[in-house]
Parts: C-alpha cells; structure tokens; sequence
C-alpha cells in the first residue's frame, strides 16, 4: 500500500479504497442473485476485492509510466485512480459474472467440486421455453395451468412469485381446463404453492388447446 500513498488515519482516502469493493458486491448481486450475506462478511469481501483493485490500478499506471514516462503518482483520491478504478470495477464485475455462469464454468465445478455454483432450483427450474406450459397446484386445493412469463429470481426477495399467462383453471378430477374470463395473467405467492409440474407435450395439447 505504500505504493498508494494510504494513510490509515485519513478517512477520506479510507472511504475511497473501501468504496470500489462495496460497488463491485453490490454490482456482482445484482448479476448474479445469491442470499443476503451479513455485514461482517460484505465488510471483509468488500477491503479484500479493494485491495485487489488498488494493487491492479499500481500495476496499471506502472505499466502506463514505464511506456510513456510520465511518472504519474497515483493516489487513492486522485482523478486518476477514481476514474480507472470505476472502470476496472464494471469490467471485472462483468468478466467475472459471465465466467461464473459459463457452461464451461459450471461443468468444470460438478467435475471437480460435485456442485452447482450459484445454482438455485427455483431459477433453474423455470427456466422454461416460451411454449412451455406448467400445472400449478395450490394449497386451498386449486389447480391452474399456464405458460410461465415470470418468476422471482432473487433469494432475497420478502415475497416469491410466480406469473402465469393465460391461466386455465384445471380440474383434477375429471382432468378438463376452463378458461378463466377476463384474465389475462396470475400472480401466484410461491408460499402457497404445494406442487409445480412441468407438462408434457401430449398432456400440453390435450390440457391447454391451440395456445
């Protein structure tokens, strides 16, 4: 750190360290949904992606003095550092997300880890084709079926949603579909939800006519 010129006791250069690495958190959750962390663990991931950052940035304008020698020093409140530090930080946070979520990534953590990274059933469940069609049924005993336009994706989430376009309302019992008048879309609370299946392509003609 000495190459940065931090002073502990300056807060001002203190907040400018530590704020590259709290956007670059916020920014990562936000491309990629995962549970709420505490404080404790944002704080300590938050100072290590920072200090990360900093010494990218030294090695940055070191490259950048040794070609063009114009001996810059770079200092954590300086134009410099904040501009290119925001830049370092979306490109990073971009890079590392689409890297994460690479099939190439995922295959090469079940090999060698026998887990999904970041994977949530939810998510990956509706995950559906625009054609696809699904049987919701409820805990009041209400069947529904219809082609999913939407579903939370974030874990953090008070309430967990599910959006149905075109509902019909399926009776288990005789297996017929009504069409419900007037309604265009159904937002169901994923709380009172007691089974999601998936419909097969007979049962998917048979159950939701010439969608």
């Amino acid at each position: 750190m000495e190459a940065l010129n931090i002073n502990p006791t300056n807060l001002k250069e203190v907040i400018f360290f530590l704020l590259p690495g709290f956007i670059w958190m916020l920014l990562f959750s936000f491309l990629i949904p995962t549970r709420k962390k505490s404080d404790f663990v944002m704080v300590v991931l938050s100072v290590a992606i920072s200090a990360l950052l900093a010494i990218s940035m030294s090695w940055i304008f070191s490259l950048i003095n040794t070609i063009t020698n114009l001996n810059t020093k770079l200092s954590v409140d300086s134009d410099q550092f904040v501009y290119g530090t925001f830049i370092l930080v979306i490109i990073s946070v971009i890079a590392v997300a689409k890297l994460l979520q690479s099939d190439f990534f995922q295959k090469l953590s079940e090999k060698f880890f026998k887990i999904k990274p970041f994977g949530r059933l939810w998510n990956d469940f509706f995950n559906l084709n625009p054609n696809n069609v699904v049987r919701v049924c409820l805990k009041n005993g209400k069947c529904y079926v219809g082609s999913v336009r939407r579903s939370s994706i974030d874990p953090n989430d008070s309430i967990q949603e599910l959006e149905l376009w075109k509902p019909l309302e399926y009776d288990q019992n005789t297996g017929n579909s009504v069409p419900i008048k007037e309604t265009e879309t159904m937002l169901i609370q994923a709380n009172s939800i007691v089974t999601v299946e998936k419909l097969s392509d007979r049962l998917f003609k048979k159950i939701y006519p010439k969608v």
